[in-house]
């Protein structure tokens, strides 16, 4: 008697139970994998959702342009190079920004601003004010630096902020508010060379110092979210040595296990090389100070990358 055989055509991956889904996407490390998870069909994507699954090590891109139709991502998960293709509206671009999922923010030549999916090829819909980011500065046009996202891009309440040569200031867009545009908020004598949401609060770090400030975000008459307050936060100093030379100073801000950290790379003893330090922002005990920047000695099961900013 011949047996029956089914073909993996023939099977509904669609109506798998939604426990079963759950542990599949459990098992799915890499970045790349997920997004086929999500991108499968409806139940597929819903159990994605669902599901809070380990964060995965992000796709390292090897290089910020993308002059060709292929771009190089470094996987750790399963250590190899992938030569992506490129989806047609991220060639000759330079990526700003990105956000998890495969969303990239990037500009084009002069400065003009798209935000695309790399592994789906969706685009968000901005304005034609949204995407115009050719702003002048105090040397003529500015060159955007980085982009961050306070939420998904497919969120119509997610703020963009940007970071532009013009280091004293910082601009705010809500993708859900198209005519609203760019504001720009400066800040005297004051220059940032990172930003982040934390917590849903924009924070930025002063470049060649390790000042921190907190943004109040508003509106403007256009609905456009608006800096209204800089606010510097009383914060005791990590002692960093003073070298006399910037050359080897680079500070980064990120969340670290629920806290707000910074990454300071110089160099902490003399004829020694610059190496990083990550510290993190603790409230303090002393009525010095609010606040302080405690060194971490382990980052438990958290990777660190740090990139050019």
């Amino acid at each position: 008697m011949a047996a029956a055989h089914t073909s993996s055509r023939d099977v509904d991956w669609s109506s798998l139970l939604d426990d079963l889904l759950g542990m599949i996407r459990s098992r799915v490390a890499s970045p790349r994998g997920r997004v086929r998870f999500t991108a499968d069909c409806r139940s597929w994507r819903a159990a994605a959702s669902q599901h809070i699954v380990t964060p995965a090590l992000p796709l390292l891109v090897l290089s910020l342009d993308a002059w060709g139709k292929r771009k190089d991502l470094y996987c750790h998960d399963e250590g190899r190079v992938f030569h992506v293709p490129l989806p047609s509206k991220l060639h000759k671009t330079r990526f700003c920004g990105t956000y998890d999922g495969g969303w990239i923010a990037a500009i084009t030549r002069p400065s003009t601003l798209g935000i695309v999916n790399l592994f789906s090829s969706v685009e968000v819909v901005l304005s034609t004010k949204q995407r115009d980011m050719a702003w002048q500065g105090r040397n003529g046009r500015q060159l955007i630096r980085r982009i961050i996202f306070s939420e998904a891009p497919t969120s119509s309440g997610c703020i963009l902020a940007a970071l532009s040569t013009d280091h004293d200031k910082v601009a705010l867009c809500r993708v859900g508010c198209p005519g609203g545009g760019w504001t720009i908020h400066g800040c005297d004598r004051e220059e940032f060379c990172d930003i982040v949401f934390h917590h849903g609060e924009l924070y930025g770090l002063t470049r060649r110092s390790e000042k921190l400030f907190k943004f109040d975000i508003g509106v403007n008459q256009d609905g456009a979210p608006v800096v209204t307050a800089a606010h510097p936060l009383d914060v005791q100093s990590c002692g960093v040595p003073i070298t006399g030379s910037y050359i080897y100073f680079t500070t980064y801000i990120f969340g670290l296990h629920g806290k707000l950290a910074m990454a300071m790379m110089t160099r902490w003893f003399q004829n020694h090389n610059p190496f990083f330090k990550v510290f993190e922002l603790a409230v303090t005990t002393d009525d010095a100070h609010d606040y302080e920047w405690k060194e971490v000695c382990t980052l438990g099961d958290c990777a660190l990358f740090l990139g050019q900013t």
